[in-house]
């Protein structure tokens, strides 16, 4: 229980102290190995839970397995937080697969994740929606953490954005900077600089455009190139998939082998047998 709730602890200190998405999947994956058949299944599907969220703080749709499996467990268990966060990781991860209809589903399951369904709603270019979903998003910033806010922040200057309406974007993103400065959580904060850089380019201030630039640039080279890892990863599947194919083909092979030396050896005592018949009679 100790080591997988470190690994755990360890994993979430690396998404929204340092976003280090790498190492935060691979305390997440090891807390998940460590605490696999332990009585502790609470705390198992917590540290899937987070597993498919770092993957959605990746836009990487990946994580889309681990959201599934909690869901199931919480509904199995009829446990209204894995649910939540279940629901919350499918829909995260349908949305970033494209499939909207699929992620407005599992939001309609459970309400409260407004920031997502506005975002999904946006994407499905239902507007009137998503501005109402934002709204009630905003009502519930005071109870919201640190990490729902910023991101809350980050989709509704998306929204201005794409909306044309530049000022208030850059009023609601500058506000979401300063969220995660008092907050400490660094998760989405070069994607609110990389937002805010946009606006400003789009409203002639160059300067301050370039300079909001530059804080992007600078925070997302010092995390990784999400493309870059993502195919490095998919090419170290594809390696330890190929492998294991290989493995057991060859090991189909060699069972095929022993069955037919078998089958050879039984055709050769059966031929000799019928020599020695034919000789003794």
């Amino acid at each position: 229980w100790g080591i997988g709730a470190a690994y755990n602890g360890l994993g979430q200190l690396a998404v929204c102290a340092r976003m280090d998405y790498l190492r935060a999947l691979g305390c997440f994956t090891e807390s998940v190995r460590v605490l696999e058949g332990s009585p502790y299944r609470s705390l198992y599907y917590v540290a899937m839970s987070n597993l498919a969220l770092t993957y959605w703080h990746r836009n990487d749709p990946a994580g889309l397995p681990y959201a599934l499996r909690v869901l199931e467990y919480g509904r199995e268990q009829r446990d209204p937080m894995h649910v939540f966060y279940g629901t919350y990781a499918c829909a995260a991860m349908y949305y970033l697969l494209g499939d909207s209809g699929k992620a407005l589903g599992y939001i309609r399951d459970k309400t409260g994740v407004y920031t997502l369904s506005a975002n999904i709603l946006h994407a499905a270019g239902q507007e009137q929606a998503a501005a109402a979903h934002f709204r009630i998003a905003f009502s519930h910033l005071d109870e919201a953490e640190a990490t729902s806010a910023v991101d809350y922040y980050l989709g509704y200057g998306r929204f201005l954005i794409d909306a044309a309406r530049y000022r208030e974007a850059a009023s609601v993103l500058r506000e979401g900077i300063a969220v995660a400065g008092r907050s400490g959580n660094t998760v989405s904060r070069y994607l609110l600089f990389r937002n805010l850089s946009l606006v400003y380019r789009r409203m002639g201030a160059y300067r301050d455009a370039l300079d909001c630039f530059e804080v992007y640039h600078t925070e997302s080279d010092s995390i990784f190139s999400v493309e870059r890892e993502r195919s490095m990863s998919e090419m170290q599947v594809r390696y330890e998939t190929e492998k294991k194919e290989n493995e057991l083909r060859q090991k189909q092979y060699e069972v095929l082998k022993e069955r037919r030396k078998v089958q050879i050896s039984g055709l050769l005592a059966a031929a000799i047998a019928a020599v020695l018949l034919v000789v003794w009679v």
